[in-house]
């Protein structure tokens, strides 16, 4: 099996937000205010997704798995629903990372809290941004910076090594 990366496309979107769920399913915060079955958080993360990879000064990149070619013999007649398997499961994204460019401004305003299920699950998510940004500028200060904003990876890939690709 080989791992490939590239840079992520518009067409991309809904599988990095299926990545993103599965990722992250077992994580106590991700799982309390981004829940898979919630409606508002699927709207969220695709809102998420769909600015990220179209802002000029995010980078979003994804790792696929291409499947080692069968012998001749043994895919001398593939059926249709065959030839469609082997593709999906080919160019099936198992992972994700999302980087922010250095700006002359590191730091704009949190984004508000994501619209959640519940006022306990918003509190956590807007406490949760505001540490994670307090943090980065104990770091690294005004100095701009690339910043690596996300990384999501297929609960079934994890361990496997594709972050070396």
């Amino acid at each position: 099996m080989a791992f490939h990366m590239r840079e992520a496309t518009t067409a991309d979107i809904p599988s990095l937000c299926d990545v993103f769920f599965d990722a992250f399913s077992e994580d106590p915060i991700s799982s309390r205010v981004f829940p898979r079955s919630s409606a508002l958080a699927q709207a969220e993360i695709l809102d998420t997704f769909t600015h990220s990879v179209a802002e000029p000064d995010v980078r979003v990149f994804v790792v696929t798995e291409e499947s080692e070619p069968e012998p001749a013999s043994a895919s001398a007649s593939p059926s249709p629903s065959a030839d469609k398997k082997e593709k999906d499961s080919k160019d099936a994204i198992l992972g994700y990372v999302e980087w922010v460019a250095p700006r002359s401004d590191p730091y704009s305003p949190p984004p508000p809290a994501p619209e959640t299920d519940g006022q306990k699950a918003q509190a956590l998510a807007q406490q949760f941004f505001e540490v994670m940004e307090r943090k980065q500028r104990e770091h690294m200060g005004r100095q701009p910076h690339w910043h690596l904003a996300f990384i999501g990876v297929r609960q079934r890939a994890q361990g496997r090594g594709w972050r070396a690709s």
